[in-house]
């Protein structure tokens, strides 16, 4: 067994364990809704590579509890770390719901974009009036 812990490179063969959570509050996107409150959320994170000196995206893929329920696919959530797990696959929690996919508001009046083709339309005309 010595022979093999001497192998240089061989660390980088090891795998992470399962268990070990690399942060405790996170952003992530809702990729699937399985369940009324369980919702797999993807989180990405840099991660230094010691050989080159540079950063690279790193994801990960949790299951998470929404107690609220207040979440949808592609939604931007912020999950914290539970202190007790629910299971052993359920570390983390939905805190809040950051942006929601399909509640997109203009910046610039205030109002909620829709996405009906005629309204865009109209709303291209208007602002074709304005600058002709």
């Amino acid at each position: 067994m010595r022979v093999f812990k001497q192998i240089p490179g061989l660390a980088l063969l090891r795998k992470r364990p399962q268990n070990q959570i690399p942060f405790s509050l996170a952003v992530g996107q809702v990729i699937k809704s399985s369940d009324a409150t369980t919702r797999e959320v993807k989180v990405i994170k840099m991660e230094l590579d010691d050989y080159l000196k540079m950063y690279f995206n790193k994801s990960f893929v949790f299951e998470t509890v929404d107690k609220n329920s207040s979440s949808k696919k592609g939604d931007i959530v912020l999950v914290r770390k539970l202190d007790k797990p629910l299971t052993q696959k359920k570390f983390f929690s939905i805190e809040k719901v950051l942006f929601q996919i399909d509640n997109i508001i203009d910046p610039i009046t205030g109002k909620k974009i829709s996405h009906d083709q005629d309204e865009i339309k109209k709303h291209l005309e208007q602002l074709s009036q304005l600058y002709n």
